[in-house]
């Protein structure tokens, strides 16, 4: 029975969105990649409780979910930068109305 209601939660779109968003810093990850930090660096210093690791696993995962771009510089030294891609602004977007509705009560 078990493995049924996880089959069942796995392929509801509900449980997918928090499976990615309910991981610690993804938001915040986002939200500062909305405000023009695009650097590895950059996002390290203005999300100080993240570590190296935990950032890169939710890069990749953002990555892997379409919600940004990576873009490698071919100038030395080499640069690493990420942004929001369509998909990710689109979420982004959606995100800000949806905290703006609900904290606006």
């Amino acid at each position: 029975m078990e493995s049924s209601i996880q089959a069942r939660s796995s392929e509801c779109p509900i449980y997918q969105l928090f499976e990615t968003f309910g991981k610690k810093r993804t938001l915040h990850i986002l939200q500062t990649l909305s405000e023009g930090i695009s650097s590895f660096s950059g996002i390290m210093r203005r999300l100080p409780q993240i570590n190296s690791k935990v950032l890169t696993e939710r890069l990749d995962l953002l990555l892997e979910k379409n919600l940004i771009i990576r873009e490698v510089s071919q100038s030395k030294p080499l640069k690493i930068n990420y942004y929001l891609s369509p998909e990710g602004k689109a979420l982004q977007e959606q995100l800000n109305q949806l905290a703006n509705r609900v904290l606006s009560k």
